[in-house]
């Protein structure tokens, strides 16, 4: 089994947003899904993966024409970092759903009269109560 050791000055925020961007690489298993998701471009996704391979020296995926397939090392990476980021999604959304800022200011909605009478009307009443924070 192929053993990726990275010492801990060398993972920096950078090189850290870029292991987890190849994690959701590899989970959604396309370039160009994975840049529609997250909003870059794909030669962008493609850049950012070739420098983490780069800083690591090692190849992580070998691309074909309209594929990839992971390496050994890209292997051993997405095995040692998946949970990892399994566990920090888990824990940034139980923080947000507990402790997370609640919508809050003033909220202007420009609406044909008729749409608004008849569909939104109902549900601002419900809607307020939730958020007691908006005006």
């Amino acid at each position: 089994m192929l053993q990726l050791k990275l010492p801990i000055l060398l993972l920096d925020k950078k090189m850290y947003d870029d292991i987890m961007l190849f994690i959701q690489l590899v989970e959604v298993g396309s370039f160009s899904k994975l840049s529609n998701i997250i909003g870059i471009s794909q030669p962008t996704l493609s850049r950012r993966i070739a420098n983490l391979e780069y800083m690591l020296k090692a190849e992580l995926i070998i691309r074909t024409t309209n594929n990839f397939r992971l390496s050994p090392a890209g292997t051993a990476l997405y095995e040692k970092f998946k949970d990892h980021k399994y566990f920090l999604d888990n824990a940034l959304s139980e923080i947000r759903e507990t402790h997370g800022a609640k919508p809050h200011g003033i909220l202007r909605v420009a609406l044909p009269v008729l749409l608004s009478k008849n569909i939104i009307v109902p549900y601002i009443g419900p809607f307020l109560e939730n958020t007691r924070t908006l005006i």
